[in-house]
């Protein structure tokens, strides 16, 4: 079983996205990661996106990207319309994107 603590949680919009980001460490018997999680849903289809990083010394490494058209916000038009409906949209696609991430660091 993986334990996870919350180091920091963001949550903003701006003019036309919405964003989140999560700073977390997780671990599994004596494997410890420090994960980030970075999702922006923009008005602009092209420019949203779900990133898992993962602390690598002193530097962030792309750990795994869900594509945008398997993101649960892709249905979302104007996002910056409803950022309340949005903000929960990227929540489901954060839990999707740490499913991918622990499995890939963990094997779970």
């Amino acid at each position: 079983m993986v334990s996870k603590e919350i180091i920091s949680e963001h949550t903003w919009s701006s003019s036309q996205a919405v964003h989140m980001e999560t700073i977390e460490r997780v671990s599994r018997g004596l494997l410890n990661a420090i994960i980030k999680t970075s999702l922006k849903r923009d008005s602009y289809d092209h420019q949203s996106y779900a990133k898992a990083y993962v602390l690598d010394g002193y530097e962030w490494r792309l750990l795994y990207s869900l594509p945008y058209p398997r993101m649960a916000c892709v249905i979302m038009d104007a996002s910056y319309v409803q950022p309340v409906k949005v903000i929960r949209l990227l929540g489901e696609d954060k839990i999707n994107l740490l499913k991918v991430t622990n499995n890939i660091l963990f094997n779970e």
